[in-house]
């Protein structure tokens, strides 16, 4: 489930920037991967 507080444009945005970067190797790519997708996720 995702935060409420957050629309598609929020998502969008986050995708964007996630994926218009380079990143200097595959593990730091999932770490910043992870990290945004744990602001998405709702609190428990």
């Amino acid at each position: 489930m995702a935060r409420k507080d957050m629309d598609i444009g929020d998502l969008l945005r986050l995708v964007s920037g996630v994926t218009g970067t380079t990143f200097v190797d595959d593990a730091q790519r999932d770490r910043v991967l992870a990290i945004a997708l744990d602001g998405v996720r709702a609190a428990r």
